[in-house]
């Protein structure tokens, strides 16, 4: 794939946008509320936010990269949401909030436990800084169908990814993110529940969403190589390549899905 990086983050988030919002909408946040997007990236889901709450409500992303950081004011700033966000530079462990301020929190593919990092820290520190009865959304990317026709590939595709990446090859079942339902128990958070969004795509698809979904690829498997067959990936690479006969999204009948999670819960009242 040619795309940057930051245009793959842009397109991704476009063709995933309807599942983020709903998911967003399910947790009924009221308007004027305050609230946090915990790992904000380039601001996709910040602007969703603002929308749910209103002109009167206030959102303040934090994220590690400055980068991101800078695209993500220039999004905002250019569709008209300066006066609603906040964005700084923060670690998760350490937001800059005090205790008991916000009302919300909205944590987007963010809390994976890698290396140093435990999610038991960021959890912690997100129920730091919700008030009473504050709630907290933690929402993952949890699975995808993209290679329709080729079950066999995506599941060689998908088990050398998971091999790779510790926060999903995870030892500790407790640690997985898709049992982050326990992560809120254990903190004490109430009303825990889990909600499952996805978004489907099918033909006919725009050349937008034909990049989108080749950046899906390219993210998710495009490094692969050496850790599946030869033969794997070369069948990988011809479904894949916009100049093949056999490239996938040119096929008329072609169509994909992606999944996510959303885990829900509210800060107890008496913290």
């Amino acid at each position: 794939m040619s795309e940057s990086y930051e245009l793959q983050l842009h397109l991704v988030g476009h063709l995933t946008e309807n599942a983020a919002r709903q998911a967003i909408e399910s947790m009924h946040l009221s308007n004027g509320t305050f609230g946090m997007d915990a790992g904000c990236g380039i601001g996709n889901h910040m602007m969703l936010l603002a929308s749910e709450v209103g002109p009167m409500g206030m959102v303040h992303g934090v994220d590690t990269c400055d980068e991101k950081l800078r695209i993500a004011k220039k999004e905002l700033d250019d569709h008209g949401f300066s006066s609603q966000v906040e964005l700084s530079k923060s670690d998760i462990r350490t937001l800059p909030l005090d205790d008991d301020s916000i009302d919300w929190l909205w944590c987007a593919d963010t809390l994976w436990p890698i290396e140093d990092f435990n999610p038991d820290d960021g959890i912690r520190e997100f129920k730091r800084v919700l008030r009473p009865a504050g709630k907290l959304g933690l929402y993952f990317w949890t699975h995808q169908n993209l290679l329709p026709g080729y079950p066999l590939l995506e599941s060689h595709l998908n088990l050398a990814y998971t091999s790779r990446n510790p926060y999903l090859n995870q030892r500790n079942p407790d640690l997985h993110f898709l049992n982050a339902k326990k992560w809120l128990k254990v903190h004490g958070f109430q009303n825990v529940s889990i909600r499952f969004f996805h978004v489907s795509i099918e033909t006919p698809l725009s050349e937008k969403q034909k990049r989108a979904l080749g950046c899906c690829m390219d993210m998710l498997w495009g490094n692969l190589h050496g850790e599946i067959t030869g033969k794997d990936w070369d069948l990988f690479q011809t479904l894949r390549s916009p100049s093949s006969e056999s490239y996938i999204l040119n096929d008329p009948d072609y169509h994909a899905e992606i999944y996510y999670t959303l885990f829900q819960g509210s800060a107890s009242s008496a913290q």
